[in-house]
């Protein structure tokens, strides 16, 4: 052991007395002694690479002779609160290939390092785990609290240096259109529903663009799409032999166009039979003798005539008018007698004020009246 100032500590040291996770590679490293500095946290070990040859990078010619060393630091993972450096001599080798343009090479150590990395290869895949889970700034606080400091500039970019990894090829795929820029340009967004993630982004949503992806990524064997024509094109043509099915928020719209259409054309039943409704219980709590009576009348139906034919749809749906303006007529006198406010009745009831005041000066409802329908060519043309 040497010591060399009364704050730096050197001593020298087998490698068979550190233990093997402390180097970042120990089958190709030779451990030649360790550097402690109490004033600032820091270790530095000093290494020597254990091959005697290397690879010309170039033309990959194996070399053994050595043009000259030089020493490289790299960071390295913290051990507790201390930061440490890899200081490792590197060599520099001839190339003996004559016609190779790089004559004189660095020895590469890609379990320790990336050439012209200033950090082992651990450190980097950490500093990438953070950068991933962070961001920029955050990231870079997030290091230096574990003191692996790093700038937020720096962690950006190994971030863009990152491969991308490579899905697995999907079976069943969803197909859909996504906005680049709202009411202007779309793409086409792919995901792989097995894994629930995204794989791919096209640059815009016409049938060959979706079907030259699917010929390079054979093996779909269901896509989920919307209900675009030039998807179902594409699929047919890149992939024959799927099966193609709408995804579940088209077939709920589909659900939802078909159960609205049904209320379109039934609007005027559903109506009549909801204020009918609301109008007989309201009413049967305020009057009951009323109630009874009315409906007594709603049960009934239209009178037929016997041997006469039954009553048309239209007819019907005027006696149900009828009745349930009479049934609204009613309970506003109800209410009327029993000492409401006219404002009070329109609440009650969801009638305007004015109607409400019409109904309480009539005793009896006139009976309804029709003019000529318009044309139907001509709305405005009775």
């Amino acid at each position: 052991m040497v010591i060399g100032d009364k704050n730096v500590l050197r001593c020298h040291v087998e490698p068979m007395d550190i233990p093997s996770l402390l180097l970042p590679d120990p089958t190709t490293l030779h451990l030649d002694d360790i550097q402690i500095d109490d004033t600032t946290h820091a270790i530095t070990m000093h290494v020597v690479a254990t091959t005697d040859h290397a690879w010309c990078p170039m033309c990959g010619t194996q070399t053994s002779r050595v043009h000259s060393r030089y020493i490289r630091t790299l960071a390295d993972l913290p051990w507790a609160d201390w930061a440490v450096h890899v200081q490792i001599t590197v060599r520099k080798f001839r190339c003996l290939e004559d016609r190779c343009a790089c004559r004189i090479f660095t020895e590469r150590i890609p379990s320790i390092a990336a050439p012209w990395a200033r950090r082992t290869g651990r450190l980097a895949a950490t500093h990438r785990a953070i950068g991933l889970i962070a961001g920029g700034r955050p990231g870079e606080a997030l290091a230096d609290t574990l003191h692996m400091p790093i700038h937020d500039d720096v962690l950006l970019a190994l971030l863009r240096r990152t491969p991308l990894p490579i899905p697995p090829q999907p079976r069943v795929l969803g197909v859909d259109d996504w906005a680049q820029r709202k009411a202007h340009t779309y793409g086409t967004i792919l995901i792989d529903h097995e894994r629930q993630q995204p794989i791919d982004l096209l640059p815009d949503r016409q049938a060959d663009t979706l079907a030259q992806w699917l010929r390079v990524h054979p093996g779909v064997t269901i896509i989920t799409r919307d209900r675009g024509g030039s998807y179902a094109e594409g699929a047919r043509a890149g992939a024959p032999n799927a099966i193609q099915v709408a995804d579940r928020w088209h077939l709920l719209k589909n659900v939802g166009d078909a159960l609205l259409q049904v209320f379109q054309q039934q609007h005027q039943r559903l109506e009549h039979t909801l204020t009918v409704a609301a109008s007989m219980a309201t009413t049967r709590a305020a009057l009951p003798a009323v109630s009874d009576a009315l409906a007594g009348d709603d049960r009934r139906s239209p009178p037929v005539v016997s041997g006469a034919p039954p009553p048309s749809r239209r007819a019907q749906d005027q006696h149900a008018r009828a009745t349930a303006k009479a049934a609204r007529h009613a309970h506003v006198r109800a209410l009327h007698q029993q000492g409401w406010s006219l404002r009070a009745i329109a609440d009650a009831t969801g009638l305007d004020r004015r109607t409400v005041r019409t109904y309480t000066k009539l005793p009896v409802l006139p009976a309804a009246t029709r003019g000529p329908r318009p044309s139907l060519l001509d709305p405005y043309k009775a």
